[in-house]
């Protein structure tokens, strides 16, 4: 994207309403809903068998990830075929075993072999799993292993963890609470480890404090957000549940800085007792230029499902509102071909081709 594009952006769609740094620990800017929407068609993906849950794309490649598959955590298939790869990550607590697996879509091309970050909560273990050594194998092959003390250290597993180099990785931490006093909380961070995971090196502060609020105990949804690396490693964006807000965490600076689009709740007005539960944000993607996001916007108890995508540039400029032609409640993003995928409520898979969109800018 040429840097001349960025000039008028800022002006037209970020208003400067910088807001006070009270629960956020950040600035926050509003944005202006003045795009016109752009329509998107999608196609149907065949898989050769049973899947379910989390779903994640990389290449020619599909990950689903669920607690309901009997034996194993997660099953893989050919994008190309549609035929089914195998099933991974046994359960169990034997040495090629795991007790809980799970991963925040972080994929890594070594020397032409496909690598994932995944994370076993129980055991507290990191891995780097070589996924193309593994289908040949038809077992796990991890081509790293660290064992971290992050169970000794929080009473919750981690939300969220990214590698940033060889060397280092953040993760971030839930809303953690005093099992004897409710009210003693230990705010959620991220934390930057390095490759021994025996000691923080730096700690990016998301909140000043805890809301004051009734309902203690959903008292972290109000903070929730789904979260994504920059395939560069250099920042994290955030999609709020409870808010229509992108947040982008600079790793360099530690610049935590919001983007919420206007005319929507803000905390003290979620914080009430008779305010009724939205959702506006129900997940999000990047590549190394854009954030995609999943804009939901419906109540709380209903389907998650949408079919509109925003579209931001990691600046947090708003390029682009688009709406696909399914209904979906899960999106991925697959960085080698630059295709959009859709999981719907019937477990159907459709890709978009997103550049259509996007190519206007180049």
């Amino acid at each position: 994207m040429k840097r001349i594009f960025f000039i008028p952006v800022i002006f037209l769609f970020v208003c400067c309403n910088q807001e006070k740094k009270d629960i956020f620990n950040g600035e926050v800017y509003t944005l202006e809903d003045t795009l016109q929407r752009k329509f998107l068609h999608g196609t149907h993906v065949i898989l050769d068998g049973v899947y379910d849950g989390y779903m994640s794309v990389y290449d020619s490649l599909v990950l689903f990830e669920s607690y309901k598959y009997p034996a194993h955590f997660c099953n893989l298939f050919s994008l190309h075929s549609g035929k089914h790869l195998g099933d991974f990550f046994r359960k169990g607590q034997g040495p090629d075993e795991f007790l809980d697996f799970s991963h925040s879509e972080q994929y890594f091309n070594n020397n032409g072999e496909i690598q994932l970050l995944g994370f076993d909560a129980l055991k507290g273990t990191v891995y780097l799993i070589n996924l193309t050594k593994s289908i040949i194998t038809n077992t796990i092959q991890c081509d790293t292993v660290i064992a971290t003390d992050w169970n000794r250290k929080h009473t919750l597993p981690c939300a969220y963890m990214f590698r940033t180099d060889k060397d280092h990785f953040v993760i971030r931490s839930l809303l953690e609470y005093s099992f004897l006093d409710k009210k003693d909380y230990k705010l959620g961070a991220y934390y930057l480890y390095g490759k021994s995971v025996d000691s923080i090196e730096k700690t990016y502060i998301l909140y000043n404090r805890v809301p004051d609020v009734e309902r203690v105990q959903v008292i972290d949804q109000y903070l929730s957000s789904m979260d994504m690396i920059r395939p560069d490693n250099s920042k994290i964006a955030m999609a709020m549940k409870m808010l229509a807000q992108i947040n982008i965490l600079d790793l360099r600076n530690g610049k935590l800085t919001g983007f919420r689009i206007k005319n929507t709740p803000d905390y003290p007005e979620v914080f009430r007792k008779d305010y009724t539960w939205q959702l506006y944000y129900a997940d999000i993607r990047a590549s190394d230029k854009y954030i995609f996001a999943l804009y939901s916007n419906t109540h709380w108890d209903n389907s998650w499902k949408s079919d509109e995508i925003h579209v931001f540039d990691w600046d947090g400029n708003w390029l682009h509102k688009i709406t696909l032609d399914q209904k979906v409640f899960q999106i991925s993003f697959d960085p080698v071909n630059e295709l959009l995928y859709g999981l719907t409520d019937m477990d159907e898979v459709y890709r978009y081709e997103i550049n259509k969109v996007l190519k206007n800018e180049e």
